[in-house]
């Protein structure tokens, strides 16, 4: 009898007690994976996020090329310049270079920004080496500098 009052298996408050401490270990082996999970689903969607941006200024770039045909060049990269600028927004208009306009028939719009010095979200150690260095945007317009 005196054997039994000394295991824990035969008082109820251990075995709750040493429940608890289990299910916090459990917990923490199964939160610290969703938690990485879920930060690069975050890393890897800023980026696709920041690319469409990208190309889609780098389109409204060609809009503007193929609106106005028959400017001189000065004049018309200035114009791209305001459209890229106003797709891009503030926080990506910063960190990007000045859109390329290249070609005469089709013109080229290429807008680059260098993502790995520049990220949306901090960098997670493990996916530096997945995470492409420079990004860019690239359109096409027909036009005739």
């Amino acid at each position: 009898m005196t054997a039994s009052k000394n295991c824990r298996t035969s008082d109820s408050r251990g075995i709750g007690r040493a429940q608890r401490g289990i299910a916090a270990l459990e917990l923490a082996a199964a939160l610290i994976p969703l938690i990485l999970l879920l930060l690069g689903i975050a890393t890897f969607g800023a980026l696709f996020h920041t690319q469409h941006v990208l190309t889609r200024a780098a389109e409204d770039g060609a809009r503007v090329v193929s609106m106005y045909t028959g400017a001189d060049e000065p004049m018309l990269k200035a114009r791209v310049q305001e459209a890229v600028n106003e797709s891009l927004g503030a926080y990506l208009r910063a960190f990007t270079n000045a859109p390329e306009v290249t070609g005469t028939n089709p013109v080229f719009v290429v807008i680059r920004m260098n993502y790995k010095s520049n990220p949306l979200l901090s960098h997670l150690p493990w996916a530096d080496e997945w995470l492409p260095e420079m990004l860019q945007g690239r359109a096409a317009a027909a036009s005739s500098l």
